[in-house]
């Protein structure tokens, strides 16, 4: 079921959606570019541009689906985040003279185009983390499963919007440029006189607002979950692509500052990308089925590595800390090449036997879908007769792939 309000966007409508969307998109990030010093800040175009092209492509070929202008529409954001950001940055360095002489930039007059990309970016920021979670997880792969999820909808779209309005009309605006560490606060010309009686209770909006995003973030998270428990194959096969990308991210999270060079090095924020990056393309690949059902082959492959990855790495981190304790004067070179060499040994009978075991939990149908391949071809070698051989042929076929439609063609002399 998919969400649908008032009459349907005509597709004249829709293809000039799309056509300002993409403009818009790669117009922000290519201004983003050159101001993107930082590594992180600049791998951050990849993720952007995977939702980009994912979002492209499905809403051009599935307009119908909420999820490809959902992804179109947190590139297009983002784009605009992008080239706001630049903006602010060109300002700050124009007026670079009077910022070391006044951090506080209080004597600046501020040209009227920085003033317009501070105050997008105060917004959008949050509209882009309305895109990228609520809205994902609860229209995720083809719109609202059921009813019942509208008024959580409602909640969180209304809960955004307000405040998406509260930080755009509020007093000050801030003009920061992470990578010099400067931060200048202005005040908002937009902003109306009786905003700020809202200054002093800025910390209490904060935490409640905080509460009520927390509170649909978790209910908008369980809705895929809940999904599953009645989806039928299909859907159940595409909700496996996306739970499997959200943990490759949350693990690439999670194991971030154990990679070399820490949380914020190289290695860590390619990671982070690259995971950022994957969800789009999973999703993309569950609503357009490309080799849909791949999934399952792929998770048992990714447990059975990372199960005898931290196994062989145990081992040799066992052997070499037990030669470093039993030998004070530290650990030989041949007791390292040894712990590698026993390492390297394990691998293979390893890797096989967890394989097996993954694959009876993770891919199911490839284990079931094999016995009863077995199963015929015992059973084949008792039976003479055409029509029973036929007959157990479509039983086996329709048991092992669950197709749509079975047919079976036979031709004469």
């Amino acid at each position: 079921m998919s969400v649908v309000a008032g009459r349907q966007a005509t597709p004249r409508t829709l293809r000039i959606a799309w056509w300002a969307m993409v403009v818009v998109t790669a117009f922000g990030v290519i201004a983003s570019v050159p101001t993107s010093q930082t590594l992180q800040n600049s791998s951050l175009i990849v993720a952007i541009a995977a939702y980009f092209a994912v979002g492209s492509v499905v809403a051009r070929r599935r307009p119908s689906n909420p999820i490809g202008w959902t992804f179109l529409a947190v590139a297009t954001v983002s784009g605009l985040v992008g080239f706001a950001n630049s903006v602010v940055q060109v300002a700050l360095s124009a007026h670079a003279a009077e910022l070391a002489v006044d951090p506080s930039g209080a004597g600046i007059d501020w040209p009227a185009w920085a003033l317009i990309a501070a105050f997008v970016t105060s917004w959008t920021w949050f509209l882009l983390l309305y895109l990228m979670t609520f809205l994902t997880f609860l229209l995720f792969p083809d719109g609202l499963s059921s009813r019942r999820w509208r008024p959580l909808l409602i909640v969180g779209t209304i809960g955004t919007a307000l405040v998406v309005v509260m930080n755009a009309l509020w007093p000050t605006l801030s003009l920061n440029d992470d990578a010099e560490g400067i931060a200048v606060t202005v005040d908002n010309p937009l902003s109306p006189t009786w905003m700020h009686g809202f200054d002093p209770m800025n910390g209490a909006i904060d935490s409640v607002g905080g509460v009520i995003a927390m509170a649909c973030l978790f209910g908008s998270a369980a809705a895929p979950f809940v999904r599953a428990r009645r989806a039928k194959p299909l859907q159940r096969a595409q909700l496996r692509w996306f739970g499997f990308a959200v943990v490759l991210f949350l693990a690439g999270n999670l194991l971030g500052s154990l990679l070399p060079g820490g949380s914020d090095g190289p290695v860590s924020n390619a990671v982070f990308t690259g995971t950022v990056a994957f969800i789009p393309i999973a999703c993309g690949i569950a609503i357009l089925r490309y080799r849909l059902y791949d999934i399952d082959r792929i998770i048992s492959r990714t447990a059975s590595y990372v199960v005898v990855t931290a196994c062989v790495l145990g081992v040799y981190v066992l052997v070499v800390a037990s030669a470093s304790a039993l030998l004070p004067d530290g650990v030989p070179s041949w007791i390292v090449a040894a712990a590698t060499l026993v390492a390297a040994a394990l691998v293979r009978p390893l890797l096989s036997r967890v394989q097996r075991v993954v694959d009876r939990r993770f891919n199911r149908e490839r284990i079931d879908a094999q016995r009863a391949v077995e199963e015929y071809g015992a059973r084949l070698a008792d039976v003479v007769d055409p029509q029973v051989t036929a007959s157990e042929l479509l039983a086996v076929a329709a048991k092992a792939w669950a197709p749509a439609s079975l047919r079976l063609w036979t031709g004469g002399a």
